[in-house]
């Protein structure tokens, strides 16, 4: 393997259809360093773990089998069905993310998926999902099939040739669908994906725990260019720039995904007239990333809120009574009587009409 400012190159000796007596002898892999959805360069950060101990002992196979509680590897290789049970683990330990009011990604403390849904994915989504993303991203089949064993021909991959040509177009494809999900335009429709997903769940879990769950999967903003993630590509460092070291890259993973970054409120501004309303993270339908204004904030005082949203009013430090009348979510409101709220902490909020 080796990393360079814009890739990660590595040769395939042996695998199922390669090495000795087989028709191809070995085959190159690229990986861009603009494959980022988040900003996190994972692709120096996996690197670097490979690089190092306890993983960088010589061997003729890439993966090795964990230990019993994941927090190293044996000398020996991980089986295919390992393989999938590794995936699940991965899966089962996800949890949902948003942005923080500097518009980063910051994973969260709820989990993703309940266990049920995890059975779902099989295993060969890794293999198959940036093909299949290409292909409903209309980019031609010639240079999709640079991204599996298709376009190897049969004097071998490793010739000058097929490697040169396949790191450009391989290299290209990534972020072209890179760019595709931060930006749109055009725009990769999941929406067949998450009806399978809700029904598996509605099957498991019950209608209201899919409805709450899903929440986590819709991450693809509607928008003129089609469902995006509303950002600007690339977000990982630009190729000419110089490389961070893994040391400085690992530590800012670390911070980036620390749970305890999750800021237990936070504010949606309203563009025109700077309404803001006071909300609790995951305590109602509405998620901080897809409003256009938004600031995290560790207590309510800090807030200063002119109104809090009600179904997250209960939650904060009382329920707001039937008899105030008034309605201050953020997807509607009502013309009724305003009633006040006062939480745990003694901080008033007024319930009241923004129309």
């Amino acid at each position: 393997m080796v990393l360079s400012t814009t890739q990660l190159r590595c040769v395939l000796t042996r695998t199922k259809t390669t090495g000795p007596g087989k028709r191809t002898l070995e085959v190159a892999t690229f990986v861009s360093r603009k494959a980022s959805l988040s900003g996190v360069d994972w692709v120096s950060i996996g690197y670097g773990l490979w690089s190092r101990p306890p993983f960088n002992f010589a061997r003729g196979y890439f993966t090795v089998k964990a230990t019993r509680d994941f927090s190293s590897c044996c000398r020996a290789p991980a089986s295919n069905a390992l393989m999938v049970a590794y995936d699940r683990v991965v899966l089962a330990h996800l949890k949902v993310v948003f942005k923080d009011s500097s518009e980063q990604w910051i994973q969260g403390g709820t989990d993703l998926m309940p266990e049920s849904l995890v059975n779902l994915w099989s295993g060969h989504s890794a293999r198959h999902q940036l093909p299949s993303m290409a292909a409903a991203l209309r980019i031609e089949k010639e240079r999709r099939d640079y991204l599996g064993r298709w376009g190897v021909d049969g004097g071998g991959g490793a010739s000058n040739d097929y490697v040169l040509t396949s790191r450009q177009v391989v290299l290209s494809v990534q972020e072209e669908i890179t760019r595709a999900l931060c930006e749109g335009n055009p725009s990769y429709d999941e929406d067949e994906l998450l009806e399978k997903i809700q029904t598996r769940l509605t099957e498991s879990e019950g209608a209201h725990e899919a409805r709450r769950f899903m929440k986590g999967f819709r991450v693809l903003i509607p928008s003129l260019a089609g469902p995006s993630l509303g950002q600007s590509f690339p977000m990982a460092q630009a190729a000419e720039e110089a490389a961070p070291s893994t040391e400085a890259l690992v530590n800012t993973a670390t911070r980036t995904i620390d749970p305890a970054k999750e800021s237990p409120f936070w504010v949606s501004i309203a563009k025109r007239t700077r309404f803001r309303r006071l909300h609790v993270r995951h305590g109602c339908g509405v998620i901080s990333w897809q409003v256009g204004l938004t600031e995290s904030c560790w207590s309510v005082k800090e807030a200063k809120a002119d109104a809090i949203c009600k179904d997250c009013a209960k939650q904060i430090g009382g329920a707001a009574t039937s008899s105030t009348g008034s309605s201050s979510t953020s997807g509607s409101s009502s013309s009724s009587e305003p009633g006040e709220l006062e939480p745990a902490n003694g901080v008033k909020f007024v319930l009241v009409d923004v129309d």
